[in-house]
């Protein structure tokens, strides 16, 4: 098993030598499911997650979409890569831009598309349909989890739910203490003492 697990190592520091990065994360993936319990072999996988993004995110076909400003293509590139190597603080930074540039490139009818679930969810609020309006938030935040609007519009919703929980509560305790009072003074027997 040692020899096999050397073995492994010595192909992955090869496939990175000859810069195979697909045949190095395939090694990789390949060796940390033989050894499940190896740090050693994990580290190996992190390097090739890496490297492989490296060299896709400096492919000529990124820079294509790049040239082309096709921004939706490229979000999907991204988001491919970003399965192979989730921990990328750098593929994160860059989808972050890309949704940025895809928003501002919204056509005028998607603008208005928005603009009027925007209405929609103001209106339900103006008819305190507060857990309406913050659903029709949520819709929206799971297709654009990015969407700063329809964020600070969802805070301010639940902010609002929040304080018409604590009105409640400060009225039923309003009225239910001095309920409470009047039974216990009337039959104390009836009232556990704690």
């Amino acid at each position: 098993m040692a020899e096999d697990k050397k073995q492994i190592i010595s192909e992955i520091k090869k496939a990175k030598s000859a810069k195979d990065y697909d045949g190095m994360l395939a090694l990789a993936q390949n060796a940390t499911k033989l050894f499940p319990s190896e740090n050693k072999i994990f580290g190996f996988l992190h390097d090739a997650q890496a490297h492989y993004v490296d060299e896709k995110l400096h492919s000529d076909v990124v820079k294509q979409l790049e040239e082309k400003g096709d921004w939706k293509t490229l979000q999907a590139v991204y988001q491919k890569l970003l399965n192979v190597f989730p921990d990328s603080k750098k593929l994160h930074k860059l989808l972050k831009k890309i949704k940025k540039k895809i928003r501002k490139g919204q056509t005028a009818e998607e603008k208005a598309h928005y603009l009027e679930i925007k209405n929609r969810i103001l209106e339900l609020m103006k008819s305190k349909k507060l857990d309406d309006a913050l659903n029709a938030c949520y819709e929206v935040l799971s297709h654009d989890p990015e969407d700063e609007e329809f964020q600070a519009l969802a805070e301010k919703i639940q902010s609002k739910l929040d304080k018409q929980v604590d009105k409640d509560l400060n009225t039923y305790f309003k009225t239910a203490v001095p309920e409470l009072k009047e039974e216990y003074r009337s039959d104390k027997k009836a009232f556990i003492r704690v």
